[in-house]
């Protein structure tokens, strides 16, 4: 079953659960188990539990001196909806690249982390529900608001740094100062933009979730911009056409309550939806 990821303790489970009610089907465990919410409560049998075994592997860690880092790092990567991770993720924690380098090793060696690709990293869909669990058990949420804040920005701000790469002079300012350039040239700025692509696209969809529009929109024009970089030209174009509608709506929904962004970004909605629309010709 894909809602057991393959784990083979949960399947053991949910076999177990099967059995023990003869009058659930398969889809009676589907459902319950396709609210992420419960998913892990409901991965529980008699002292077989799947977030118990997580929580064994986090409790090494915590209690390994070479495992603080990594330990600490589980909870605030729970909190980033973003299909992988790289040492760039050192921006949830303020650390040097070297250090949020060795963090993510170690959740791998701890089998809490997959490999994705070169330094780069993924959840098992029932470990990153355990991590965003322990991130909303164990972290106040004036930390976790600051954290997905400081990742956010970072693609934020590399974002409009690699465009800047192909645009000398870009039609709106990006609302948050800017850092040195990272990028040596446009085929470097490029490859990264193609490697963080899926990236990209979720980070831009969970600022726009959230409560930090300035953030959003300054995601959504960076990336209505980029359509006009190489690697953007490989099916972008529905998905960011839609994140930049949604971005647009912001001073609308802010006279509903929500917080008004910047004049800068808020005044840039033409020149966002003509990147789109001229893009997807």
């Amino acid at each position: 079953m894909h809602l057991c990821g393959g784990f083979p303790l949960a399947l053991r489970i949910a076999g177990a659960r099967l059995a023990a009610r003869p009058d659930w089907t398969l889809s009676d465990l589907a459902k319950r188990l396709a609210d992420a919410t419960r998913r892990l409560d409901v991965l529980e049998y008699a002292d077989l539990a799947v977030r118990a075994s997580i929580s064994v592997s986090h409790h090494h860690l915590r209690e390994e001196p070479a495992g603080h880092d990594a330990a600490h790092l589980l909870p605030l990567l729970g909190l980033l909806d973003l299909p992988s991770h790289t040492p760039a993720t050192a921006a949830l924690t303020g650390w040097p690249h070297h250090r949020a380098e060795a963090a993510l090793e170690r959740l791998q060696d701890a089998r809490l982390l997959e490999p994705a690709g070169p330094d780069r990293y993924q959840f098992h869909d029932l470990a990153g529900l355990y991590a965003r669990e322990r991130a909303h058990q164990d972290l106040p949420e004036q930390e976790r608001t600051a954290a997905v804040r400081r990742a956010l920005h970072h693609y934020l701000t590399t974002a409009w740094m690699a465009t800047t790469m192909f645009h000398n002079d870009p039609v709106v300012r990006c609302p948050v100062e800017l850092p040195d350039n990272t990028f040596k040239d446009p085929a470097e700025a490029g490859r990264w933009a193609q490697d963080e692509r899926d990236n990209l696209l979720a980070a831009a969809q969970q600022a726009l979730a959230g409560s930090d529009p300035e953030t959003a929109i300054g995601l959504a024009i960076g990336l209505a911009i980029g359509l006009h970089w190489p690697s953007y030209y490989q099916g972008w174009h529905t998905q960011l056409a839609d994140i930049y509608a949604h971005a647009i709506r912001w001073p609308t929904a802010s006279a509903h309550g929500r917080t008004r962004p910047s004049s800068a970004a808020s005044s840039a909605g033409s020149t966002g939806t003509r990147a789109v629309t001229t893009s997807g010709r």
